[in-house]
């Protein structure tokens, strides 16, 4: 039977091998062609996620999977980190080799096993390569390289995806953003203040055949001082805390001084018309709205910006929250990390922590607006494309135009689910929900009248010609006023567009 145990402790300042770029990208066809997908690793584990797999699962993940083949056996090794019998993986990894993936640094051959000693994960089109999950946070180093996960994903759907000459990604990690970037843009530089990530990101890029990635060493923009980019993405260390732990999530910084520096010092790195997407959490004083501090850092920055705001937590449930990891085996850390931080927020006059992301386009010598919505920072296929349309409606808002003379029309694959009840022998119509499967993850209500609007919003009459059509221009109740609004609303997140 083949062990459960986690993956062993990290090997000291362990680093992947570069020395044989066409062993690392030969792993990568190999992984490709065993299926190494998100979808065929759930099917292999019946499992629903497979980037973070509970401990309490192991024994009855492996018990699904046969004992021997190439993907079965990968998936042991670099899914669930579980050891495997060296004879097993010998005769089931080929063309691949237990001696070939030790001199890559994937594994260690001890007592006649392969223990591994990363994690790889699968983010259609690409495979990554990231430390193992620990069990005891408590043994994380500092220096450690998460692998794919939310927030990596996060800083994906906020991109926006077109084709560029050159694109930075800072406090890149193991390379998730960059790698994405780097199928549409000529060049691609991705830094991070943590050598042991570079590394990483240098091996994912050879893992998946892709040639365009430099990888720099530095803190924010000092590796590229003096270049600017069409395209920036940061999923920086942007946790607030009085720790400094770990490099991929505490700062060092007081506060939120990290991303304020970020956003504030990037417009000088970003091309005309270009676009930077930024994860963030800031914090808030006493009187203040989620957006007022965002505008401060904004503000006089030639950029177009889109907030978008996910949630604000108490002091004590930040606190909580980002702690949690040492629950349930280390409750006396806990509740002391939960006194330090909270203790931390009271005297720093922080009474709320807002979590979110930014978009910022570059347009130098023009009259720039900020947007702020509450939207999820994390996204579908297609966010970008959406994006995009909140970025024309919102160009074209600005011009302060009569929204009822434009000839609207909702866009492709807007899906709208109509609620109806029957009482008392009488069915009765209570809106819609509306979802859009290529963007935001949201989903929004409509009222009965502003579903029969949209219903005629063919792209051929103006909005004001419709709502003449449905009803009578004079409205003392408001009603039009609120069906407008509305449709401004959807309008402006790019859920209806000018025909």
């Amino acid at each position: 039977m083949t062990e459960t145990a986690a993956a062993p402790p990290r090997l000291s300042n362990h680093r992947l091998s570069l020395d044989d770029p066409g062993a690392i990208t030969a792993l990568g066809g190999v992984l490709r062609s065993a299926n190494y997908t998100e979808q065929d690793i759930r099917r292999a584990c019946g499992s629903e996620g497979t980037n973070v797999i509970a401990h309490a699962e192991l024994p009855i993940l492996v018990r699904r999977l046969p004992q021997e083949g190439l993907l079965p056996v990968l998936i042991r090794l670099f899914m669930l980190g579980v050891r495997v019998d060296r004879a097993v993986a010998a005769r089931s990894l080929a063309p691949l080799t237990p001696e070939g993936l030790e001199a890559l640094g994937l594994v260690r051959l001890a007592s006649g096993a392969v223990e591994p000693l990363v994690k790889i994960s699968p983010f259609h089109p690409h495979v990554l390569v990231g430390d193992p999950h620990y069990q005891d946070p408590l043994s994380v180093p500092a220096d450690f390289v998460i692998g794919v996960n939310q927030t990596s994903l996060n800083i994906v759907s906020l991109t926006v995806r077109r084709p560029v000459k050159a694109a930075l990604d800072i406090g890149t990690g193991c390379g998730v953003a960059a790698l994405h970037a780097a199928t549409f843009c000529e060049r691609v530089v991705a830094t991070d203040i943590n050598p042991r990530a570079l590394n990483f990101t240098a091996f994912n890029a050879l893992l998946n055949d892709l040639r365009n990635i430099e990888v720099r060493q530095g803190s924010l923009f000092e590796p590229v001082a003096g270049e600017s980019f069409d395209l920036v993405m940061s999923n920086p260390p942007y946790v607030i805390s009085p720790d400094s732990d770990y490099q991929y999530r505490d700062s060092g910084r007081d506060g939120d001084a990290l991303c304020r520096s970020l956003v504030r010092d990037l417009p000088r790195h970003l091309n005309e018309g270009g676009y930077a997407s930024i994860l963030s959490n800031w914090a808030l004083r006493p009187g203040q709205q989620w957006i007022d501090p965002v505008k401060e850092w904004i503000r006089d920055s030639e950029c177009d910006a889109l907030v978008l705001h996910t949630q604000t937590s108490a002091p004590l449930t930040y606190a909580g929250d980002w702690n949690r990891p040492l629950l349930p085996q280390r409750p006396k850390e806990y509740e002391a990390a939960v006194d330090r931080w909270t203790d931390y927020f009271h005297r720093s006059d922080i009474s709320g922590l807002a979590m979110g992301g930014l978009i910022l386009r570059r347009r130098k010598g023009a009259s720039t607006w900020i947007a702020a919505e509450e939207l999820p920072v994390s996204g579908n296929p297609g966010t970008s494309d959406q994006i995009l349309r909140i970025f024309e409606a919102q160009d074209w808002l600005a011009g302060g135009p009569d929204l009822q003379a434009a000839a609207l029309r909702p866009v492709e694959d807007l899906r709208f689910e109509q609620s109806v009840t029957v009482a008392n022998g009488e069915m009765s119509i209570h809106g819609a929900k509306f979802s859009l499967p290529r963007g935001f993850k949201m989903e929004g209500n409509l009222d009965p009248r502003t579903m029969v609007v949209i219903g005629h919003c063919d792209g051929k009459r103006t909005l004001g010609e419709i709502l003449d059509r449905l009803g009578p221009p004079g409205d003392p109740q408001g009603i039009r006023g609120q069906v407008v609004a509305t449709i401004r609303k959807l309008f402006s997140l790019g859920y209806l567009v000018r025909a």
